[in-house]
């Protein structure tokens, strides 16, 4: 095992309402990232005890509901990375769930990352959430249940005023870009899950909301400390064959492009102007590979759960978009079918 972290490393953060029951997804999101997380946080887990499903090249830590259903967190780590679990926080009066670890980076840093489970339609304060602030270095990764216009929600309720004088009192900083994370059954979103960081952490910590909810009605948050370009996440070089570029033709496009020599007027408009002309030049000169994908995490996984993983995801958009009473019948057809279809070809398989 190395004993310390580089200063650039990746989790992803996602309530899985039910970890046994949305599993598939979360292994083809890790069978078709080149760049997989170091760390994975899951809250709901609805898991009774530490043996959460196995994730080929990581170990987890599991803290867990034992008089009650519902609940649990985890967090999966990387089998390279060397780490000491965090000593159980004790919550007596509330239901919060927390797994904790703490690691080393490289510039010899110790930091501390947790994933936070808090149940909804109960009262907490401060106090319990003070809990959760055991080293200098602190990053809060989970299901909150609290709004607040801070990070993108239209209102502030009981709990998110208390997450921000939480913040406050101890130097945190929320990452979140505003997007909403929790699909609601109307279509609809809310702001529940979040990303805290200590002051020092937060200006190299960049945070996104993934497009999809793996089945849960959650979206996953994937979040980038220290510098790594989240957009680089989608394994460019992965998939296009650089032993067969026509560097010519790549130039020659570019070259020929006349939108490069106006002024810029908006930057970011001018800037994603620019980025879908390098796209396009890439995609016109650099060929893609043609191979057939070897399934590490879903070898069940065939062309048909990619179809219906894609009408569900097209569902999803509709109903985003125009939360009709149709449109919320479509999306619950959709998931049920690709559900079938998954627990159909693992039989198969």
């Amino acid at each position: 095992m190395c004993n310390t972290l580089p200063l650039n490393f990746k989790a992803v953060s996602w309530n899985a309402n039910g970890l046994n029951s949305h599993l598939d997804e979360l292994l083809y999101y890790l069978e078709n990232n080149n760049d997989l997380p170091d760390f994975i946080c899951i809250q709901e887990t609805w898991v009774y005890s530490q043996y959460v499903p196995i994730i080929e090249g990581y170990y987890s830590t599991h803290t867990f509901r034992k008089e009650k259903k519902g609940g649990g967190s985890v967090i999966y780590i990387k089998k390279n990375i060397k780490f000491n679990v965090l000593d159980t926080i004790e919550f007596n009066d509330v239901d919060i769930e927390v797994a904790g670890i703490i690691f080393m980076r490289n510039n010899l840093e110790i930091v501390t990352l947790m994933s936070v489970y808090i149940a909804p339609n109960q009262i907490i304060n401060t106090e319990h959430l003070n809990k959760l602030i055991t080293h200098k270095n602190v990053i809060l990764l989970g299901d909150f249940n609290a709004k607040n216009k801070l990070w993108g929600s239209p209102v502030n309720d009981m709990r998110g005023q208390i997450v921000e004088n939480f913040m406050e009192e101890n130097n945190l900083i929320c990452i979140n870009n505003g997007e909403g994370t929790h699909l609601n059954y109307n279509g609809t979103v809310s702001h529940l899950d979040l990303v805290l960081c200590s002051n020092n952490i937060s200006l190299s910590t960049e945070c996104r909301v993934l497009k999809e909810t793996w089945g849960s009605d959650h979206f996953p948050l994937e979040v980038v400390i220290n510098g790594k370009d989240i957009r680089a996440y989608n394994n460019l070089c992965y998939n296009h064959n650089f032993k067969l570029v026509d560097w010519t033709k790549y130039q020659s496009y570019l070259t020929n492009e006349t939108d490069f020599n106006q002024e810029i007027h908006e930057l970011n408009h001018d800037f994603e102007k620019f980025r879908a002309k390098i796209i396009k030049a890439r995609e016109n000169s650099i060929p893609r590979r043609n191979f057939s994908f070897k399934h590490k995490y879903t070898p069940f996984w065939n062309r048909e759960c990619s179809e219906a993983k894609s009408i569900k995801k097209k569902a999803a958009k509709e109903l985003r978009k125009n939360n009709n009473q149709l449109n919320i019948d479509k999306y619950k057809q959709s998931k049920k079918k690709f559900k079938e279809l998954i627990s159909k070809s693992k039989q198969n398989h």
